[in-house]
């Protein structure tokens, strides 16, 4: 496993079953306690001498530390340390000033921890020890830290019986210098206390043992460490350089179950005395490259001498004989399984998982495979087996990853459930692997928009969320990669926005927006970053918008149109750009500043010289423009007689339907309905633009089928006690007499809801002055409202008008 792939080391190379696979599932309650103490730190822990301590009265369980440590490493970068001021953590040792918080000062055990999977953490040496100190009854413990003076391994040492399992996952640095040179055959004898003592850890109880090292030392070191581990059963030294093999001779002949040796150059005459293991049960002898000096006889003497094999992974190599299909049996083999691998042929019962993935000659395509699961890349369940098999091996997860987005874009997938599981346990695992992420990504947008098909049962809303959580992840952590990007976008676009992505919604904007200003953006990723933009910024409560604009995305999408104007482009992105602008400003006065403040008014005018006939352009202008005007202390930033030309022209607009005109006279309103005493701009005048107002509404097919979305009417019932503009008053009106009449299922219990008929009432009783055609509007309005309470067809509503002046109003007045 390469470091640089953010892999995590684990000791146990092991099958399991299908349901023994726990992959995904949502968090335990204790994990969730664990995230709730991670998210507040102050609450729980203090800072002395630079590092965090848990406040005196915190006491945590015994197996709650374990659970706590593990979130810790899974998260550690989400963590928040700002509020520790006093906090000392350096990039070295970075996860020091947080381990410290399971020490034990002044002999209280605060703490009780079992297992410290320390592997993934950056901490020193000293840190390590204390931990160990504090924790004399850990039983499980991996390790990697820089320590050449060997202090380390002498604190394990005084574990004695008590630790069970241990890894190194940088044998070359945990040990002291003088101890390695002690044990090279190709330098002198150097006296050393670990060869005096005969031991290097006293851990006599120890059952697992993982030891990772890149350089090359003796079967003498080997021989050393693993003299008192009389009990180990388990021993994995993937990666490693070994001159000889012959350490696995003596006691390890009685005790030891299974043998890891991935990665390790293993010689012909290695194999036989593997052979005398007898009691091996699982064999891991896969390489990273295929090696061409081992034959098939290997696979032979292997097969023949471990009579209690049942797990054999012999991936990467060329040990399969070349034969394709059931080959002839042989009286002697005549009651054995049978094998197209000529090395395991004369097996009376098939191996219970035989690993061929990545083998020459495809092997795993072969006829007759003696085993009863296989990892490989012939079949589902040569796929499944291979990712659960592989999910702490980078390199092959990553081609199992590619074999997955294969099977799921082109052939017919059973059980795309689990295949979903194991690719968000990948992505998850490897957060920094852009090979990882860019593959599991891809098969992910296949399993999402083919869910629920082929009989198959569909994602739970907890699934969603969690392809939605690694989407989202792997786009943040590969920005510059624009094929993540594109995968991320594509798969996004396959979930409701923005209704499921509400719980990470923050996040979701955030990456967007960063997306979206890289320099030299693939034109795709652009449009489709600004359509799930707007599409986010609609239909969200304001809170949302708020957290929207103070993100920059105003600013954001203003810097886009301003490229497409130099372009002289006026396509999707421009229209959805100021469409995203429209929704995020809608009853939002702080986003509307925004947009005045960075010269929006400009754009606007530049955008209308530039591209007069473009209807939708125009209508999301004026939308955005109407979301201005409903602001008070805005209004008189648009009272400037070139835009209130502008506007007036628009009135006359029949681009898009009704849409330009409506919204320009929905701007016009929302200015006048201040009165003829704040217009002081001699053209055109007040009363112009009155009769103008009036003459474009009653051009207005009442039938007119919009494109525009309200989530509220408070900016339209503001404007009916306007008086001294009628226009105002008429615009309004109309609104209300369209909107539920075109569609009443939305908009008359909304106009219900908000208290709008008894806020018109005064209207019809001639409380407030109206002209005569407005108040057959309201007149309108609640006739589309009896009609919709009376259930009335839609289709078979007249549009004839009617007085409607006795008709009673019911609805909750509380």
């Amino acid at each position: 496993m390469m470091a640089g792939e953010g892999g995590t080391s684990r000791l146990e190379h092991r099958i399991l079953t299908f349901d023994e696979w726990k992959t995904n599932a949502p968090p335990t309650l204790v994990e969730s306690i664990c995230v709730a103490f991670l998210r507040n730190l102050p609450h729980f822990t203090e800072v002395r001498f630079g590092l965090l301590y848990l406040k005196p009265h915190v006491r945590i369980p015994v197996g709650t530390s374990d659970v706590l440590l593990e979130m810790y490493a899974r998260m550690r970068h989400q963590v928040d340390f700002s509020p520790f001021a006093d906090l000392k953590r350096t990039a070295e040792a970075e996860d020091d000033a947080f381990i410290s918080i399971f020490f034990n000062p002044n002999g209280i055990q605060q703490s009780r921890l079992r297992r410290a999977r320390l592997e993934d953490l950056k901490l020193t040496a000293d840190v390590v020890n204390s931990l160990i100190r504090y924790h004399p009854d850990l039983e499980e413990l991996n390790v990697a830290v820089n320590d050449m003076n060997g202090s380390v391994v002498e604190s394990i040492s005084g574990l004695e019986g008590r630790l069970c399992k241990l890894s190194f996952s940088n044998f070359d640095n945990i040990f002291a210098d003088e101890m390695l040179r002690s044990f090279r055959t190709d330098e002198p004898e150097i006296g050393s206390p670990y060869k005096k003592r005969q031991y290097i850890i006293n851990a006599p109880n120890l059952l697992t043992l993982g030891v990772k090292k890149k350089t090359k030392h003796t079967a003498g070191l080997f021989s050393t460490l693993l003299k008192p581990m009389t009990r180990l059963q388990h021993l994995d030294l993937s990666g490693s350089v070994v001159d000889n093999f012959t350490f696995l001779l003596g006691t390890l002949q009685k005790t030891l179950v299974s043998l890891c040796l991935h990665g390790v150059k293993i010689t012909n005459a290695d194999f036989k005395i593997i052979t005398t293991l007898k009691r091996l049960k699982y064999l891991d002898i896969s390489q990273t490259e295929i090696l061409t000096d081992q034959t098939p006889d290997c696979l032979r003497i292997l097969n023949d001498g471990l009579p209690e094999l049942e797990y054999l992974d012999i991936s990467y190599t060329c040990l399969c004989d070349p034969i394709y299909g059931v080959t002839t049996i042989d009286a002697k083999n005549r009651d054995c399984i049978p094998s197209s691998i000529e090395g395991l042929r004369g097996r009376k019962k098939p191996l219970e998982f035989l690993g061929l993935f990545q083998c020459r000659n495809g092997a795993c395509q072969w006829n007759s495979i003696p085993a009863l699961r296989v990892s490989g890349d012939a079949n589902e369940s040569q796929i499944v087996t291979s990712l659960q098999i592989y999910m702490f091996r980078a390199r092959y997860l990553h081609k199992a990853l590619n074999d997955a987005y294969r099977l799921l874009r082109y052939e017919t997938c059973h059980r795309s459930q689990f295949i979903l599981k194991l690719i968000l346990d990948a992505m998850f695992m490897y957060p920094k692997s852009m090979r990882i992420q860019i593959a599991g990504s891809a098969a992910l947008f296949y399993v999402v928009r083919n869910d629920g098909q082929n009989r198959s049962p569909k994602m739970d809303s907890y699934m969603r969320r969690q392809v939605i959580r690694a989407i989202v992840t792997a786009m943040g952590n590969n920005l510059n990669e624009q094929t993540m990007l594109r995968n991320g976008c594509l798969t996004i676009c396959q979930f409701h926005i923005p209704n499921e992505v509400m719980f990470l919604y923050k996040d979701v904007v955030t990456v967007l927006l960063k997306m979206l200003r890289i320099a030299m953006l693939d034109e795709f990723l652009l449009r489709i970053g600004v359509l799930l933009l707007n599409s986010l910024a609609c239909q969200v409560e304001n809170e949302h918008k708020m957290m929207v604009g103070e993100m920059k995305a105003v600013e954001t999408m203003i810097d886009i149109i301003e490229a497409r104007l130099r372009d002289n482009s006026c396509d999707e992105v421009m229209e959805v750009s100021w469409s995203m602008m429209w929704n995020v400003t809608d009853e939002t006065p702080k986003n509307c500043e925004r947009f005045l403040d960075k010269s929006g008014m400009d754009l606007f005018l530049r955008c209308l010289k530039q591209f007069p006939d473009k209807g939708e352009l125009l209508r999301n202008m004026m939308g955005l423009l109407g979301n201005v005007a409903e602001v008070q202390n805005l209004r008189c930033k648009l009272l400037v007689g070139q835009y209130i030309k502008v506007f007036s022209q628009l009135l006359d607009s029949t681009s898009d339907g009704i849409e330009v005109s409506y919204n320009a006279c929905g701007v016009l309103a929302h200015v006048c309905s201040d009165g003829p005493t704040v217009w002081l701009i001699d053209s055109p005048t007040y009363e112009e633009i009155q009769n103008k107002m009036i003459d474009a509404i009653n051009r207005w097919p009442m039938r007119s089928k919009r494109n525009i979305n309200y989530r509220s009417f408070e900016p339209i019932l503001r404007l009916i006690p306007a008086s001294a503009s009628p226009a105002s008053q008429h615009w309004a009106c109309w609104a209300l007499a369209n909107l539920t009449r075109v569609y009443p299922e939305k908009y008359c219990p909304l106009l219900e809801k908000e208290r709008g008929l008894i806020r018109l009432q005064p209207v019809i009783n001639d409380e407030i002055a109206a002209r005569i055609d407005t108040k057959k509007l309201v007149q309108r309005v609640m006739q589309h409202h009896a009609r919709f309470n009376e259930r009335i067809p839609y289709d078979t509503w007249s549009d004839a008008e009617m007085d409607v002046s006795d008709v009673d109003i019911e609805m909750d007045t509380d």
